[in-house]
């Protein structure tokens, strides 16, 4: 092992897919899941076995995305394959990541799309763009954003001052008088309706605050929760956290509003792998999806969200990880974790960082 690694893990969970250097279409010889790293101020990427097998040398990098990361040498950005050769060269100010087979660029001031080939399929023409998402990408013509196709044909035209992604069928849209709106595909505003502030949509739900309250619409520009709740977080697992956290009420809602844990927490996290974890005074536990107290809230305890089985616990100010029964498997020593992804976790120890694995064993020591 080389000496004075230091190692760090991007863990990206995005819309594009899981971070840490996968994409969605898996570990495969042909697409391995790789994590990047630093040494003496270079990058890198590491293996699921901690061997280094692209060497570090680039001044900036991404986790990989369809099986490309973009890398910089300080002055141009590129994509990289998984065996570290250069598929597409640094010779653009800027990239994005690929999603849908097309990755954003920056050529003189200009943004337009290449494929994997690096070929240029949409000229460089707007002022700015975002990736593709459900077949359609954001790009800005003046101050004004509007959507393309793979194409590059115009399907809705630039109309809205912010840009947005679509989910669901839907994206956030904005106009000059800072109300918020759904448009779907065909650039209809859902419901024919603006409001104070939209969030994506998440399980066919969107939450909206209309007077100073939130509720959530259906796909038809619907209520399905009437506007009620101080703040709200999005659909996960068919459930939703709403409350009043001024008063210290918060609860969870299934999608017709029906409410499934009554006030009574401090606060309650968002659903992972069907657990939520709840606070009562200074003390975390986790219920299920009907609120059950499955594990309970205990003193001197802080807990994250599940994620393949585990979950990050913190006591007596360090961090380790549970599993689905409450047992701690990886006793509290780190000063910071991150989540397990494919069975590697990344810990740091003051100053140093390093990867583990799921019973708590070094894939890399913290150096």
């Amino acid at each position: 092992m080389r000496p004075k690694l230091l190692i760090l893990i991007v863990l990206a969970l995005a819309l594009a897919g899981c971070g840490g250097g996968s994409d969605s279409a898996g570990d495969t010889a042909d697409n391995p899941v790789l994590y990047p790293i630093l040494e003496y101020g270079r990058w890198g990427f590491m293996n699921h076995e901690g061997e280094i097998v692209i060497e570090p040398k680039f001044a900036m990098v991404e986790a990989f995305f369809e099986g490309l990361a973009r890398v910089s040498d300080g002055r141009a950005w590129g994509f990289i394959d998984s065996t570290g050769a250069e598929v597409i060269p640094r010779t653009y100010t800027l990239v994005q990541r690929f999603s849908g087979g097309l990755a954003p660029v920056e050529i003189e001031g200009g943004w337009g799309f290449i494929d994997r080939e690096g070929d240029l399929v949409i000229p460089p023409k707007y002022g700015m763009a975002l990736g593709f998402s459900e077949g359609l990408a954001s790009v800005q013509v003046g101050s004004k954003w509007g959507y393309i196709d793979r194409e590059g044909n115009m399907v809705i035209e630039p109309r809205f001052l912010a840009p947005s992604r679509f989910t669901e069928g839907f994206a956030r849209a904005t106009d000059e008088d800072e109300r918020w709106a759904y448009v779907d595909k065909n650039g209809e505003i859902l419901g024919g309706t603006w409001y104070e502030r939209t969030e994506r949509f998440s399980e066919e739900r969107g939450a909206v605050l209309l007077d100073g309250k939130w509720g959530f619409l259906d796909t038809r520009g619907e209520w399905a929760v009437e506007p009620a709740y101080d703040q709200v977080y999005p659909f996960l697992e068919g459930r939703a956290v709403v409350g009043f956290p001024r008063r210290g009420e918060w609860m969870v809602i299934d999608r017709d509003g029906k409410v499934i844990v009554e006030p009574g927490y401090a606060y309650i996290r968002s659903y992972s792998e069907g657990f939520a974890g709840v606070r009562r005074g200074g003390d975390w536990g986790f219920i299920d999806r009907d609120g059950n107290e499955v594990i309970p809230p205990r003193p001197g305890a802080a807990v994250q969200q599940f994620q393949e089985g585990l979950a990050p616990v913190r006591m007596d100010g360090l961090w380790g990880f549970m599993n689905r029964e409450g047992e701690v498997v990886v006793e509290p020593r780190y000063d910071e974790v991150q989540h397990f992804h494919r069975g590697i976790a990344m810990v740091r120890m003051g100053l140093k960082r390093g990867y583990i694995d799921t019973e708590g064993g070094y894939v890399l020591e913290p150096r």
